[in-house]
Formats: C-alpha cells, sequence, structure tokens
C-alpha cells in the first residue's frame, strides 16, 4: 500500500488512491453495471455489490415503506425497492438515472438537505457512509463527515426505524485520502452511537481476476478484521442497526 500520513484531526492512518470512481449517469450504464453481477453470479462467483444489495433487501421486506437511499446514484437498489412498492427518496448530489413512480430525487448534499417533516422506517447508506465528507463525489469536504451524516439519519428515522449500511471493514482504521474510510470495530461502534446493533454480518474478498475480486464469501469478525493480511484488501460489514424508542434524535 501507499505512504502513511495522518488526516487533520483524526490520527487514522492515510493511504493514497488516485483517479476518480466510475458512477453510472444513465439507465443504460445502471443496467449494465447490474448485467455484469449477473454474469458474476452465473459463472459462480459473487460481487461485493451483489453482498451489499441482497443485504439490504433482505432487511427491507413487505412493500410500502418509507425508505431513504443516501449516494445511491451508483446503484439500482432504489429502483428496485421502489419496483417492489417502496416509497423511495435518493439523496445524492448528483442526478439518479432511474425513473419509477414510487422513486423521488433530492439532489443535494444529504448534511446540508431539508426533508421538512419527512420520516423514514428506513434509511440506507450502501457502500455510502464512508465516503462522505471527502468531496470525492462533489459533495462538500466535512471532517469526521461521516459522524454528521449517522445524527442526521436518527434525526430522520420514526422510533425504532433501522439504518442499513455496508462500509469497508479491516482490523485498524484507516482513510484513503480525498476517498474513504475503512472502519474497524472500535470506529464502527462509534459511528453507531446512540443506535441499536441487530445484525452485523462480515464478507472477505476470495477470487481476484484482472485486478477486480469476483468471489465475496462470509467471514467472522476476526477473519475480516485481518482481511489486509489475509487477502491483501479490506473486508466489508453490512449492518441493520435500530433508533431506540425513546430517542428523539436531538443531542
Amino acid at each position: 500500500m501507499a505512504s502513511v500520513n495522518t488526516r487533520p484531526g483524526q490520527g487514522d492512518p492515510v493511504l493514497h488512491q488516485p483517479g476518480k470512481s466510475y458512477v453510472p449517469n444513465n439507465q443504460f450504464g445502471l443496467r449494465l453495471r447490474q448485467l455484469e453481477r449477473v454474469v458474476v453470479r452465473q459463472l459462480g462467483g459473487r460481487s461485493e455489490r451483489d453482498v451489499e444489495t441482497d443485504f439490504v433487501k433482505h432487511h427491507i421486506p413487505g412493500r410500502g415503506l418509507k425508505v431513504l437511499d443516501i449516494g445511491g446514484v451508483g446503484s439500482s437498489l432504489a429502483w428496485d425497492l421502489a419496483h417492489l412498492g417502496h416509497a423511495v427518496t435518493v439523496c445524492d448530489v448528483l442526478p439518479y438515472p432511474g425513473k419509477h413512480q414510487n422513486l423521488s430525487l433530492a439532489q443535494g448534499d444529504f448534511l446540508k438537505w431539508d426533508f421538512g417533516h419527512d420520516i423514514f422506517n428506513a434509511v440506507v447508506l450502501l457502500s455510502t457512509i464512508e465516503h462522505v465528507g471527502f468531496g470525492h463525489y462533489g459533495d462538500p469536504v466535512v471532517q469526521d463527515g461521516d459522524k454528521m451524516a449517522m445524527r442526521k439519519v436518527r434525526q430522520l428515522l420514526k422510533p425504532r426505524g433501522q439504518v442499513i449500511l455496508t462500509t469497508p471493514f479491516t482490523g485498524q482504521t484507516r482513510v484513503i485520502e480525498g476517498f474513504e474510510r475503512w472502519y474497524d470495530m472500535s470506529r464502527l461502534a462509534d459511528l453507531l452511537g446512540r443506535f441499536r446493533l441487530l445484525v452485523s454480518e462480515f464478507w472477505v474478498p476470495k477470487f481476484w481476476l484482472l485486478g477486480r475480486c469476483l468471489k465475496w464469501a462470509r467471514a467472522s469478525a476476526e477473519e475480516a478484521a485481518n482481511s489486509e493480511a489475509l487477502y491483501h484488501y479490506h473486508a466489508t460489514a453490512c449492518v441493520v442497526a435500530e433508533k431506540p424508542e425513546d430517542d428523539e434524535g436531538s443531542e
């Protein structure tokens, strides 16, 4: 890995990753990404996004729930949930390429967006919380943006509403400068704060081809914490946490 510095105000190790990430900006790009995941699965593999999407869908059952998908532009998840009958709002600084009668877009910075009196049954951060505050996708640079986002999520959830998030996981918190954080168990617990943890799953990268991991496998928290040593890459944590009944969301 690259040289290590420190992020101002954090003291976390900082890694360097140049370049920008591809985000589909039209329906064709979104469907192409879906097709890619289907092909990988047909060949016996399972992509990281496949694991994350299946996890979220499993924990948003039925239909008719109010769901907020933060940073959902690079995924078809919001459209899928809308198609299943949920009322879905996507909040992202970029325009969402999918359209559906049950889907609405709040285009802007989540930390500043005024949702009015909207209260949600579930809030989803699929591979998103680790990027908040770094400005990589055009959002403002904010120190501890992840913690600020989670505080706002609590305010937007109904009592006993659930936050469902997926994020990179490793044995020691890391920061990839200008891009994302990798969480260890301590920082993940700190991130959840007053939320009550209901479910946690850990997945590790098992098979690589041409620089891409084509197969992720379920793992223990201990194996996931050692993922960098074992598999030379981070693991992925998938979490469901509940807002307590008596929590009004204020600090």
